[in-house]
């Protein structure tokens, strides 16, 4: 029963929603993408972000032609992330739409997350 109850608070802590809930929270632009390299989710601050950069008249069309790519695979950032536990990995990104393209820098963590692997990318502005 013990161990029930400790399993059941890992799972909770280390889930996919409070991955999500712990980017949303955080100020600065942020986002999760999975080791299929798929954006599994972004805060409102990121939102903004790439609204900032994207013309305010193709704004709707956006979401769908929106591309985004870390300089490195993702499979190497999450076994460089899992070779160093506690660190924090420095790595420039870039969005684009359409022929438009902008570049950044990201902090990248592993999220806490049972249920797969995934990243969680804080862009440094």
């Amino acid at each position: 029963v013990w161990a029930d109850r400790e399993l059941e608070k890992a799972r909770t802590t280390a889930s996919y929603a409070q991955a999500v809930r712990t980017i949303t929270a955080c100020p600065s632009p942020a986002f999760i993408i999975s080791a299929d390299r798929r954006l599994r989710a972004s805060n409102p601050a990121f939102q903004r972000y790439v609204r900032r950069h994207i013309p305010t008249d193709e704004d709707d069309a956006a979401s769908k032609n929106l591309r985004l790519q870390i300089d490195v695979t993702t499979s190497e950032l999450i076994a460089q992330l899992k070779l160093e536990r506690d660190s924090v990995i420095n790595v420039g990104f870039t969005f684009g739409f359409n022929e438009r393209r902008v570049r950044g820098r990201l902090n990248a963590v592993i999220a806490s997350c049972w249920e797969e692997e995934l990243v969680a990318a804080y862009v440094l502005e």
